[in-house]
Order: structure tokens, then sequence, then C-alpha cells
């Protein structure tokens, strides 16, 4: 359900420094995570395990899959799938998310026919019959509606699965179980609503280390709001919220536009692109205390190419340093790292291909079709990146070949890429970025 954007509220002070990179950066084995004949939608989202397994989840216009890797995960003869259940009806509705527990257990929350459908496996989970499925029961179903991201569903410490859900006449429902979570009776869920149409469109969930729910979102006039409940969340007044930034409505399709996480103390950090087309930046936020309160939020933005799909994802490493994936107007996928004094105006960051589409044109080329004079693959899209224990990135993301016949430009493939990083090093570009930003 989104809603076109104002202009982004900001008054910016840069100062960009641009080196040549002096040292060895990233390099990334990179696979099709699915077969170019799949028709796969673009969402998928990967997750990394306390043992350094690589889990991740897609689909496509018939199923729902999930993979696994338990080591060595840039080989694909490593990996495993199954398709776990059909997508139902409504396809392109599924958004599957899909979270691991402590002992490496994948627990995965999908949309599927109107209704929203846990599943979880205890062991031999690339085998399809090992998965149980239940619908969720939720009190006003036919106001709740589906998801418009992968990031809306998280486990607490003690594994238990929770997600929040737009609701149609605003604010938002937050479902938790707490045992037997196959058992449809165990859920219960509670709308989160703070005023008639404050709306909380693409809400995206994470959990403290306390299990205490922190939610980003848009709101109906296209600002970022922030809300958080910190004891008894199943009461809409335990919640506070607050709005942070204006004009961050998502272009349509280009799902999703801002990434939440938080940081080992719980710390919430965020990665946003702005609505206007002409701001080409890509933010970075933070508050370090009292988080409901606007004065207690920082942010500046990264001068980066353009980007024509402006999808993003963020996750932050053990040392608190964030790192964004995202994808850029040449078609290809890059990597932000931030590497000193993250959260302040002398913030150092480097960027580096993740894959390219001239890489992937060159790696796996598709010829054109009859009557057709160009293929090329643009990649980068909706991209998922998740981080090891040490740090290492490994993200999925879509990709597409596209076709020019006669001029007209057609789709002749969807496909989900996974990229993992490895050891080799190979010259790239740092940019490193100081910019203090302030907000009007």
């Amino acid at each position: 359900m989104s809603r076109r954007a104002a202009s982004l509220s900001f008054v910016l002070v840069l100062m960009l420094a641009v080196v040549a990179h002096a040292g060895p950066s990233l390099s990334f084995d990179r696979f099709f995570l699915t077969s170019v004949d799949d028709l796969s939608w673009p969402s998928s989202q990967t997750v990394v395990d306390a043992k350094g397994g690589v889990h991740a989840t897609f689909y496509d216009e018939q199923w729902v899959y999930y993979a696994h890797c338990a080591a060595d995960c840039g080989n694909p003869a490593n990996w495993a799938r199954t398709a776990i259940d059909a997508a139902g009806t409504y396809d392109s509705l599924n958004y599957p998310a899909l979270a691991v527990d402590a002992g490496g257990h994948p627990r995965l929350l999908r949309y599927k026919d109107s209704a929203y459908v846990y599943a979880e496996c205890e062991a031999g989970c690339t085998q399809a019959g090992n998965w149980t499925s239940v619908t969720v029961p939720m009190e006003d179903q036919a106001y709740v509606m589906s998801p418009d991201n992968a990031r809306y569903f998280a486990l607490d410490t003690q594994g238990r699965p929770r997600f929040v859900a737009e609701f149609y006449d605003g604010g938002f429902v937050y479902a938790a179980c707490d045992a037997n979570c196959t058992t449809a009776a165990n859920w219960h869920d509670a709308l989160i609503d703070f005023g008639q149409r404050v709306y909380f469109d693409g809400p995206q969930l994470a959990l403290n280390g306390s299990d205490q729910p922190r939610v980003v979102a848009i709101d109906g006039a296209e600002q970022l709001v922030y809300a958080q409940c910190d004891a008894n969340c199943a009461q809409a007044a335990n919640w506070t919220r607050v709005t942070l930034y204006g004009g961050i409505g998502r272009p349509m399709y280009d799902d999703p536009t801002y990434s939440l996480r938080l940081d080992a103390a719980g710390r919430p950090r965020i990665a946003f692109y702005p609505a206007d087309a002409s701001d080409t930046n890509l933010y970075y936020a933070w508050s370090n205390a009292n988080y409901t309160s606007a004065a207690s939020w920082s942010e500046y933005g990264l001068v980066l190419p353009p980007a024509d799909r402006r999808t993003l994802d963020l996750a932050i490493d053990g040392a608190g340093r964030p790192r964004v994936a995202f994808a850029t107007g040449e078609g290809d996928l890059d990597l932000a790292e931030c590497t000193a004094n993250c959260e302040s105006a002398a913030a150092a960051w480097q960027v580096e291909h993740v894959e390219t589409n001239d890489e992937l044109n060159a790696s796996d080329p598709l010829p054109p079709d009859p009557g057709c004079q160009v293929s090329s693959w643009l990649v980068g899209d909706y991209p998922s990146l998740a981080l090891d224990g040490a740090g290492s990135p490994t993200v999925s993301y879509y990709a597409r070949n596209v076709q020019s016949c006669n001029g007209h430009a057609s789709n002749n493939a969807w496909t989900i890429r996974l990229a993992t990083a490895g050891t080799t090093p190979h010259v790239d570009y740092d940019w490193r970025v100081y910019l203090p930003l302030t907000l009007r």
C-alpha cells in the first residue's frame, strides 16, 4: 500500500573525499540459487547461523523455497533446497521471511491466500516433509494487510516467533507465540493503534537482547516512523512512537527503500533512500539513547552512484559498524562498509562491487531470443545482507535478463543470485566519506 512521497526535509552539508584503494578488498563467490527458468519473484532473505551455516528463502510463481548450506557456502555443490509449500493464489504477495534460532533451526513466515503461515523445522530441513506449518489466526484477519518486504519477522532470544503486519485502518498488528507454535491456538495478536489513520506502511521488526520489539515503517504522510515497546507489548498503550524523517515514500516496485537493524547493545540503526529522485544520497541514521525522541537521532548521507532501483539492506557487525548492500543505476550490486567513526561527522566508508552486470554477462551470458538484438543481465535489486561472526558478508539478490527486441525491452529471465565473501583480493574503489548532515 505505497503512498507517493513529498520532498525530504533536510539541510545538507556534505564533504566527500575520494581516495585510491591502497589494499585488497573482498572477493565474492557468486552463483544462481534458482534456475533462470524458475520465474523467481524479486524478494529473498538470507541468514547466517551461529556456526556459519547459511540459510535462504525465496519464491517463484509456484513455490516457496528453503535452501541451506552448512559450510564452504561459496561452492554451489554444498547447497540443497526444497519447495516447502505452494505459493498460493496470490503468489506475488508471499514475501517469505526467515529466521534461525540459537540451535540453527529455521523458522519461516509467509503470506498465503490472505493469511500469514508460520513454518518450522528441527532437522533435515531440505526435505519438505520435515517442515510443519500452521495458519496464524488473527483477530481482525480481513483488515490485516499483506507484507511488502521480508523484514517483518524475528525470533526472540528464546527462539520464540514474533511478527508485525500493517493494519488497514492504521497502526499495525503485533503477533507472537511463546510455545508449541505450530498449534494455532498458541498464537495471539494485538492491534497497536496510534490513532485514526496513523498508518504503519511496510513495517519492519527487530528485537533487542531483552526481547523488546522495535519497528520502523512509513506513515500516511510519507514519513519514516519508529515505534518501540519495553514491556507488556500486547497492550497498545505500552508502545511509543516518533516521526523521524519526511519524504521517504517508496517509488512503486522499489520495496524496500529502508532497513532497520539493532547493534549489539540494542540501539537502532536505519539505512534509507528518500523518495525524491533528484536526491541520490543513501542515508544512515542512528540513536544511542531516548530512541523515541526525534532530537536523539542523527544522520548523514552517503554520496553514491544513482540507483535506479532504490533497494537496500543494512547489517551491523560485531564491532557495531554498518554495512549496506544496495543496487546501483548501472545494474550492479555494491557493498558500502563503514570502517571508522561510523556514528559521527568523521565517518569513513569504503564501497566495492559485489557483482556487476558486466561480470554476470561474461560468466553466464544468455543469447538474445530470435528477433531480439541485445541481451543483458541487471543485478542487485532487493538485496538481503547477512554477516557471520567474523563480519564476513553473504548477500542474496535479484537478477533479471533484459532483451532489446526491435526497440522494445522485455525481461527474459528472473532469478536469485547469492554471493559470499572469499579471500582472493582484487582492486576496487574506496570512498571515504565525511558527511555532517543537519535536520531542519
